[in-house]
Formats: structure tokens, sequence, C-alpha cells
């Protein structure tokens, strides 16, 4: 498999399973990068695996990040539903974590 990516960053611009040598800089030139700012290579499907899964989490948002380790909201319907004020706080505090964890960046 062979991959484009912006030098400074390592950002995948383009990866194909077939191409030959020269076709993802020409790609890349196209769509507006210089080509002295991209390179391309060839690498395992494991490895691109592994970079596009990293690059993923690398673009998640803060309100990504807290989305995906919030506590199931039915829990705390669950404990509305029960009445049960110790389950309701445990869900809270728990929601409260996950945002210490995750700050908001404040615009300066």
């Amino acid at each position: 498999m062979r991959i484009c990516t912006v030098k400074s960053t390592g950002k995948i611009i383009e990866a194909q399973s077939c191409a030959t040598a020269g076709t993802l800089i020409r790609n890349a030139v196209g769509a507006g990068y210089a080509k002295a700012d991209v390179e391309e290579r060839d690498i395992a499907e494991s490895e691109y695996a592994i970079l596009v899964s990293a690059q993923k989490e690398e673009s998640k948002t803060c309100a990504d990040k807290r989305r995906d380790e919030y506590p199931p909201m039915a829990d705390y319907l669950d404990a509305v539903v029960k009445g049960d004020e110790e389950q309701k706080q445990a869900y809270i505090d728990k929601c409260l974590a996950v945002k210490a964890k995750y700050p908001k960046t404040q615009p300066e």
C-alpha cells in the first residue's frame, strides 16, 4: 500500500493499494499541496490501520472525547425512575469526572 502524507504533521492525505510511484504526489499537488511539503511511501496495511486510528484520535474534539466516556444516560434514567438518589449522584459524579478530564478550552 502507498500513502501520501504531509511531511510536517504526518497527516495522511491519500492511500491506495495499487498506486504507482509518484501518483499520490501528483494527486496531492493537484489538490493544492506544495510538492516539497508532501511525501509518498510504501507501508504495510497493518501499519496503515494504526496510522489511521491515531489520526482519528488526534482529530477528536473535546466534545467527541467526552461523548465517548460519559456513562450511559439509561443509568441516570434508571436512578430517577427508582428514586435512587445515591445512583443519581454517582452518575453525576462520573459525568463531572469526564468534564474534568477533558476541560473545554477558553478562547483568548
